[in-house]
């Protein structure tokens, strides 16, 4: 009951403004990672970057989370973080410990970062150039969502 609850006021904030539009520049803010290591999450960070936004109590993320983390090995010069916007930062260790993950996760403990980026749904990526502006945005599960992100991520790498 308490997770609906959450999720339903998380998904209400979410929803409440527009996501940002590809091209939207953005200044540099750091987090830290389930490791302690902190992170640009926005603005120039010198590398493409792949932003994706999770949550424990979201039944897609889990599905999603290993596919994402499979595609960060085979494409090493592609920054990943995901954004776990639990409420508590148990919720965030969870979903990494279940899914034995390695991605950095960053939790988002006053969703400052989700507030920033506006995410239509859970998961949500956003594709992030190297000077720090949104290149691509994509929202839910859907396997042509993804393929779409993977044709833009691997246009970008290839310098096109």
């Amino acid at each position: 009951m308490r997770r609906g609850l959450i999720a339903a006021a998380t998904t209400a904030v979410l929803a409440a403004s527009a996501p940002l539009a590809a091209g939207a520049a953005v200044e540099p803010r750091v987090a830290l990672d389930q490791s302690g290591r902190s992170h640009i999450w926005q603005g120039p960070s010198g590398r493409l970057t792949l932003l994706e936004f999770a949550a424990s109590w979201c039944a897609p993320c889990r599905k999603t989370l290993p596919r994402l983390e499979a595609f960060a090995r085979q494409h090493p010069d592609l920054r990943v973080l995901v954004v776990s916007v639990d409420e508590r930062r148990t919720g965030r260790d969870e979903l990494v410990a279940s899914l034995h993950l390695s991605l950095p996760m960053l939790w988002d403990e006053e969703h400052r970062i989700a507030e920033h980026y506006r995410p239509e749904a859970m998961p949500a990526a956003f594709l992030i150039s190297p000077a720090g502006g949104i290149l691509h945005t994509a929202s839910g599960s859907r396997t042509d969502h993804w393929e779409e992100l993977v044709r833009r991520v691997e246009k970008e790498l290839a310098g096109e």
